[in-house]
C-alpha cells in the first residue's frame, strides 16, 4: 500500500467564467499551514467530483491536487482546524502526479513512483486484491483496532453488503 494520498481543492475557476485559477503554490502553502510536512507532487487537473454544468455559479470541477504522506493527512484530518477546504481524492483514478516516496534512507533519496489509486484505500474493486479482509455481520463482534491494510465488509442478515471501509 502506498504511503501517499492525493488531496485536492477546487482551483477557484467558475462555470460562468468568473473566478480566477489560484496558483498551485498558493494552495500548497495553505496545505503546509494545515500540517503537511512535505508535498511530493502537485498538478492542476480535472477533479474526481461531479459538477453541475447547467449552473453558472458552480465550480468548473478543476482542482489543485497534491500528493502528501498518509500520516500528514491523518494529522490534518484530526487537527483542530481540520482539512477544509481540502478534500481527499476519491472515486476516480489518481491524476498523473509523479511523487518521490518519503525517504527512510539517511541520504533522503528514493525512487520516483507514479501515484496509484491505492494511496489511501481501494477505489476500484480490483484494488482490493492483496488486502486482508474482515467480514462483520450483525451477530459478530468486531474489534476497534485499526489495521491499515485491512478492508472491512459490513454484511446484513441477508448476506448483502451494507458498508465497506478500510481499517
Amino acid at each position: 500500500m502506498s504511503r501517499f494520498v492525493v488531496v485536492c481543492v477546487f482551483d477557484g475557476t467558475m462555470a460562468c467564467g468568473s473566478g480566477e485559477q489560484r496558483p498551485l503554490e498558493d494552495d500548497a502553502k495553505m496545505l503546509m499551514e494545515r500540517g503537511a510536512s512535505k508535498i511530493y507532487g502537485m498538478v492542476n487537473t480535472a477533479g474526481p467530483f461531479a459538477v453541475c454544468k447547467a449552473c453558472h455559479i458552480c465550480p468548473t470541477g478543476r482542482v489543485n491536487a497534491f500528493a502528501i504522506s498518509r500520516e500528514d493527512w491523518i494529522k490534518i484530518e484530526s487537527s483542530f482546524v481540520g482539512p477544509a477546504p481540502f478534500m481527499l481524492w476519491s472515486g476516480a483514478p489518481y491524476p498523473d502526479i509523479i511523487a518521490v516516496e518519503p525517504a527512510s534512507a539517511p541520504d533522503d533519496t528514493q525512487p520516483v513512483v507514479k501515484m496509484s489509486s491505492l494511496a489511501y484505500g481501494p477505489v476500484l474493486i480490483r484494488d482490493l486484491i492483496g488486502y486482508t479482509v474482515r467480514i462483520l455481520t450483525p451477530d459478530s463482534g468486531g474489534t476497534t483496532d485499526y489495521v491499515p491494510d485491512r478492508i472491512n465488509f459490513i454484511v446484513n442478515n441477508e448476506g448483502r453488503i451494507e458498508d465497506i471501509y478500510p481499517g
